[in-house]
């Protein structure tokens, strides 16, 4: 009789607390699509969705959600109102949550639209074991899923920045198409941060030039790719340490600016570039498509003294920004530039010998004195070679159409 009693109770409690539950449900028309829970395990309160929820705070569920299940498509949950901050994909599954991924974050959902770019990262090689998808930036990937957990990705459309550290710093790099195993780029067991390529300015993440982990690895600079783009830096240390210059052209001979015979690592951010022990491209000289944290590895500590970009890598064909059109003997410049700004028709703001500032233009080339050249009015203030110093404003003569001899 005791036992028949005792299981009346039991039973009449079990029927309150599922009438308890059903109450706090939130129920939507048509078919279903995800349901939060409030508890992990797919317990506690309920909320079907069944379409884009910009804000939870309305059904009273906003970071609440401990489990989810998706019953079909894919769905981006995120951890802000109307889809902002930071949103993570995901498609037909359960789901439970811990407090160090997205327990108690959700605070808005929506259906993922066709044609929207993807990346998924893994924790094993050949885009296998635990994963986790986006479709949009990510700087902190540790606040949602284990950190430096991803051996490979796969990329379903756009181009994406992958990133050592959170935040954007540290070496960085830019992906296309899956990458079966990240330890081809560096960067196995390494992943912290992600943008969409569209999206990244590295100033707004790493603080500029100044900051210890600025500089993004090979193959991606500070815009979408270009392959007339080209970047390098050196630095004076190892590992990307030090005092450190940029160039998006060639140099041939860093003995002009101080930094000859000083270079310890070199990051490629754009193009393949040549790098020599002599001025002028000379000597024994070694292609870079990719980041060297030492130079030593392929001879080159403490010993670059001039450099050039190079198309596909091929030594002797030049590329980039400060690129003239070759001929047999001669080497022409429509617009000469040096460092990016137009050069004076003279040596110095003193002087007026424009065949002089022509011959020191063409040996900023690694080539001989100019065979021909004309002037013309600079529509920026331009550079006096002499001394390297710019003018104090424009309209004052520069060089044009200099042809040099090789």
């Amino acid at each position: 009789m005791k036992h028949t009693a005792l299981l009346f109770l039991t039973l009449l409690a079990l029927a309150a607390s599922t009438a308890a539950s059903r109450a706090d449900e939130v129920q939507y028309s048509g078919p279903p699509g995800v349901t939060l829970y409030s508890m992990p395990n797919y317990a506690g309160r309920r909320v079907v969705l069944r379409t884009d929820t910009p804000k939870l705070k309305k059904l009273g569920f906003a970071a609440v959600a401990m489990s989810m299940k998706v019953s079909g498509g894919r769905w981006e949950v995120c951890d802000g109102n109307r889809y902002s901050g930071t949103c993570e994909v995901f498609g037909p599954g359960d789901y439970s949550f811990g407090i160090f991924n997205w327990g108690n974050k959700i605070r808005s959902v929506r259906r993922l639209r066709p044609g929207t770019p993807v990346i998924t990262l893994f924790a094993r090689p050949g885009m296998r074991g635990e994963h986790h998808s986006w479709a949009g930036s990510v700087p902190r990937i540790k606040d949602f899923a284990t950190n430096d957990f991803a051996q490979s990705v796969k990329v379903e459309g756009g181009a994406w920045v992958l990133c050592e550290n959170s935040q954007g710093k540290g070496r960085c790099e830019k992906v296309r198409s899956d990458i079966p195993n990240l330890a081809s780029i560096g960067l196995a067991g390494a992943v912290s941060s992600l943008y969409r390529a569209s999206d990244w300015r590295r100033d707004d993440y790493a603080g500029g030039p100044g900051d210890p982990g600025y500089g993004p690895g090979y193959g991606y600079g500070g815009q979408d790719y270009d392959p007339g783009f080209a970047r390098i830096t050196l630095f004076e240390g190892y590992d990307f340490t030090g005092p450190r210059i940029t160039f998006d052209r060639e140099e041939a001979d860093l003995r002009g600016i101080g930094f000859s015979n000083r270079a310890s690592s070199a990051r490629i951010e754009g193009g393949a570039w040549e790098l020599c022990d002599g001025a002028g491209f000379t000597k024994s000289c070694r292609v870079l498509r990719r980041d060297v944290r030492n130079l030593g590895v392929i001879g080159l500590d403490s010993l670059v003294t001039s450099l050039r970009p190079v198309d596909d890598g091929l030594p002797g064909r030049r590329a980039g920004n400060g690129r003239g059109v070759e001929g047999e003997r001669t080497v022409f410049f429509a617009e000469p530039l040096w460092r990016g700004q137009p050069v004076a028709s003279a040596l110095y703001r003193t002087g007026s010998d424009a065949q002089a500032a022509a011959n020191a233009f063409c040996r900023t080339k690694g080539l001989r004195q100019a065979v021909y050249f004309d002037e013309a009015r600079s529509y920026a203030a331009p550079v006096f070679l002499g001394n390297r110093q710019r003018a104090r404003q424009g309209g004052q003569l520069r060089l044009v159409d200099v042809l040099c001899l090789r």
